[in-house]
């Protein structure tokens, strides 16, 4: 069994209406946040990816993590997730064995789908074959001698299952349940088994914040959150050719809301080690949302200092 491993993410290096920021203030804070996890003893930094939308977004992770790892020493840089289906395999490929000549074995390479049809159609491609293109672009990557750790993001269980037979390790999203990562990992499980592999770790994402008490926390970070999860829902999921569906924003907002673990450190690690007893080995916290970012040093410390050594204990 995989030793745990903690990160925090996710950078997205968005300028919003609510919170403008010329593009270099981000990346350059990004760096410097980046410094500040390693300092703390953080295993990884993760970054997110789209693009077509007015708030920029990071298009090219791979690169904006090459920048983190030359200006670190041995923090991990992770993609979660690259979209691999929106470029050329052999361009992905590339990246990822550029940036391990560089900075050998510190790319964790989270790959996913996305599932804007708007992505697809700004870039050429079509949107029904990103399944077979992303599925040629893994093996091309898995067969090269790149040592990228490729993992396979994703909650859908077809897309557990093309991970797990092909034996990498899972990364899952936010918005679900100590239950239903168990069933995932049984999936995945069963697909493994079936093909002759192994899946080497379960990797989780997790909106997560930290004070004195549960209600401090609470009452500081679940509007903030929501706020996100709204601009969020009604840029990227919620968008038809109608306009906004306002009853699946809804959704999507309470849904992200309460899969968030917030509260004191005793809290927050109790519910965190329920994901660990299903299965997880590597958490990525995720407290940076852009309404965060004034107050994040403080908290990177904190979760640092007094929440991820209560997740490591064995307990009986």
């Amino acid at each position: 069994m995989s030793e745990l491993s903690f990160g925090v993410g996710l950078w997205n290096l968005r300028s919003t209406a609510r919170f403008p920021s010329a593009s270099s203030d981000l990346y350059a804070s990004m760096i410097e946040k980046a410094r500040l996890a390693e300092q703390l003893g953080f295993d990884s930094f993760w970054l997110g990816e789209h693009r077509f939308w007015y708030d920029g977004w990071c298009p090219q992770p791979i690169v904006a993590g090459a920048a983190i790892a030359g200006a670190t020493e041995r923090l991990r840089v992770g993609t979660s997730v690259h979209l691999l289906a929106q470029h050329e395999a052999s361009r992905s490929l590339l990246a990822a064995q550029t940036f391990d000549r560089l900075f050998p074995g510190r790319l964790e390479l989270g790959v996913g789908l996305g599932y804007r049809p708007e992505e697809y159609d700004g870039l050429g491609l079509a949107f029904d074959q990103r399944g077979k293109r992303q599925r040629e672009a893994m093996d091309a990557i898995i067969a090269s001698s790149s040592r990228a750790r490729l993992w396979g993001g994703g909650m859908a269980p077809p897309a557990i299952a093309r991970a797990a037979r092909r034996g990498l390790p899972l990364l899952l999203p936010p918005g679900l349940s100590a239950d239903e990562v168990q069933n995932l990992v049984d999936v995945a499980g069963e697909a493994a088994t079936e093909a002759g592999t192994t899946v080497p770790t379960v990797g989780l994402l997790k909106d997560v914040w930290v004070a004195e008490t549960d209600e401090a926390a609470r009452e500081f970070f679940l509007p903030r959150l929501a706020d996100h999860y709204l601009e969020y829902a009604v840029a990227w999921w919620s968008r038809t050719p109608e306009g906004v569906n306002e009853a699946h924003v809804k959704k999507q907002v309470d849904r992200a809301l309460s899969a968030a673990i917030v509260g004191s450190p005793e809290t927050v690690a109790a519910k965190l080690r329920a994901f660990r007893a299903a299965g997880v080995r590597t958490f990525v916290l995720q407290c940076h949302v852009e309404a965060t970012d004034d107050v994040i040093d403080d908290q990177l410390r904190m979760l640092a200092d007094v929440v991820v050594p209560r997740v490591r204990e064995e307990r009986a």
